[in-house]
């Protein structure tokens, strides 16, 4: 199980993204550079998270996996988990980390 694993900026396993409920924006926002902190933290160290998101469509989705990226592209964020799915920075509502056990 993993014991101790928790976001630096709020001391608990779950940290709000920049996206807000029921508001999903088409145009890109940058991010916090302690969010993208808190992402690479996750990469580094394998955590699995569930991270619940907006697509591009607006739709709210969860997805469960590790992280495996994160990168920019044409002055956007994006993070990649390992079943190969790419959600933009700004659309993430929640990551929280999961208890292996």
């Amino acid at each position: 199980m993993i014991r101790g694993r928790v976001f630096s900026t709020t001391k608990t396993n779950r940290l709000n993204g920049p996206a807000k409920q029921n508001s999903p924006t088409p145009d890109y926002r940058p991010v916090d550079c302690d969010f993208t902190d808190e992402i690479e933290f996750l990469v580094v160290n394998k955590l699995p998270v569930n991270i619940t998101f907006f697509d591009p469509n607006g739709i709210q989705l969860n997805e469960f996996g590790l992280i495996t990226d994160i990168f920019a592209q044409n002055s956007e964020d994006f993070l990649k988990l390992e079943n190969g799915r790419v959600i933009r920075l700004d659309r993430i509502l929640t990551l929280e980390i999961q208890e292996d056990d």
